[in-house]
């Protein structure tokens, strides 16, 4: 089947301003001016700093995600996840905390103090041998339940979408397609678009703040808009 083309729409507070995406290109359109750009002029400075300008980093992620794998755009999975268990990603922790447990994929990882290095343990040897000895002792028996509980629900499924993921590494799966940060901000400001390799749904990556006062992420599914 023919390619068709992509299309993003931005509302400015004085007129609306779109973008597509095609085979031969894109076209930024504002107004009544029409902007084109080849496929080679779109890896270039001046393109992805007008589609970041007018349009927004996500967007600019995600054309560049998609320049580069034209082939792929008729097989994005449009539909939403399934209904799924949503799991929390990472306990303890925080300032002066003493232990953490972080969920990545379908595997957790433990690290306290007085412990040797970090242990990972899989879903399966969670479900089958419990939590590292002495672990419990250390975060308490309603987070050891939660760790567990979350092993047990997410174990079967065949990817982590859907789940409250709010990074890659706590999915899994994810293979890294296209990356842009804004240079403008006043801190660290950053987008990316992955693609799940089991289930063929693209998600958009958004991570913004700093090393002093933490970072804010999440994870967004890019269902794009056929023209």
């Amino acid at each position: 089947t023919a390619m068709t083309e992509i299309h993003w729409r931005r509302v400015h507070h004085d007129s609306t301003h779109e973008l597509s995406l095609g085979a031969d290109g894109a076209a930024y359109m504002a107004k009544a001016q029409i902007t084109r750009w080849t496929m080679e002029e779109l890896g270039e400075g001046v393109a992805n700093a007008v589609i970041l300008s007018e349009m927004g980093l996500e967007v600019l992620a995600q054309v560049l995600a998609l320049k580069d794998n034209l082939d792929a755009m008729a097989t994005i999975n449009l539909e939403r996840p399934p209904s799924r268990p949503n799991h929390k990603r990472v306990f303890g922790g925080g300032r002066g905390g003493t232990w953490v447990i972080w969920i990545f994929g379908k595997s957790a990882r433990f690290s306290a103090r007085g412990f040797v290095g970090n242990e990972d343990r899989s879903f399966v040897q969670l479900l089958e041998d419990g939590m590292p000895e002495g672990f419990e002792e250390v975060c308490g028996a309603e987070v050891a339940s939660k760790i567990i509980e979350a092993a047990r629900d997410l174990s079967p499924l065949e990817c982590m979408c859907g789940t409250g993921c709010e990074t890659p590494d706590q999915h899994g799966d994810l293979r890294r397609l296209s990356s842009a940060r804004d240079p403008r901000a006043p801190y660290d400001v950053t987008a990316a678009v992955l693609r799940c390799v089991v289930c063929e749904r693209w998600w958009t990556f958004d991570e913004r703040g700093d090393s002093h006062y933490g970072y804010q992420q999440s994870l967004t599914q890019f269902i794009p808009s056929f023209g």
